[in-house]
């Protein structure tokens, strides 16, 4: 067949399609891009999901902590608490029942009321104790509102007598206890220029003393 034959010619332009028909749809393609973005606008950021991961982490975290701190005092905390009251109670209920054994003398003495005695008494000189006490004796002061021997040097003159009688050493600090103790007589400007040998017994609220005879006269013994 001839090709520039008239109707080959119709059939050949005939057979090619348009330019248009073979062009790709832009609009459409466009359109999809349009869509896709759009999709993606709507995709979780994952930023967003990071803090939010975060946050779970920090949330766990101060919940370990607040369980860390209930079992710190649920194991520790308590147990020494309790252990304290325990303690406590015991210490109260023991002091309570304790009891205090006193000395057979702390229920049998001789009350002394001679208000001369007072180291601060400056009436008379010729006092003596050497007869009153030639028997050792238990004694409690309460004359004049003494309540026990003179524990400062008293000057000479006092306590109705010449030579002046005071303890020297400490009295007894512990409930029920019996103690040796000195007594100096003051005199000529020494302070202890005789001495006696006595005892001291501690009964709760008071003292006694066990007196002895001095050397000679005139000595006696000062109250405060």
């Amino acid at each position: 067949m001839d090709p520039l034959a008239p109707n080959s010619q119709h059939q050949f332009f005939t057979n090619v399609q348009p330019y248009n028909s073979m062009m790709p749809n832009v609009k459409g393609e466009h359109t999809n891009v349009k869509e896709t973005n759009t999709a993606f606008k709507h995709m979780p950021s994952i930023k967003t999901a990071k803090e939010s991961q975060c946050s779970w982490q920090k949330v766990l975290t101060v919940i370990c902590i607040i369980h860390a701190i209930i079992l710190v005092v649920a194991v520790i905390v308590i147990p020494i608490y309790i252990s304290r009251l325990i303690i406590s109670e015991i210490t109260t209920t023991t002091a309570a029942t304790t009891t205090v054994y006193l000395p057979n003398q702390c229920s049998n003495y001789t009350l002394d009321t001679d208000a001369t005695r007072l180291s601060t008494y400056t009436i008379g000189s010729s006092g003596c104790d050497v007869t009153t006490y030639a028997t050792p004796l238990w004694v409690r002061f309460t004359g004049g509102g003494a309540t026990q021997l003179a524990t400062t040097t008293p000057q000479t003159y006092r306590c109705a007598t010449s030579a002046t009688g005071w303890l020297v050493s400490a009295l007894p600090s512990t409930v029920g206890s019996v103690v040796t103790g000195l007594v100096c007589f003051n005199w000529s400007s020494n302070i202890c220029y005789w001495s006696s040998t006595i005892s001291v017994a501690n009964c709760n609220t008071f003292y006694i003393f066990l007196l002895v005879s001095p050397s000679q006269c005139s000595l006696r013994y000062c109250t405060q």
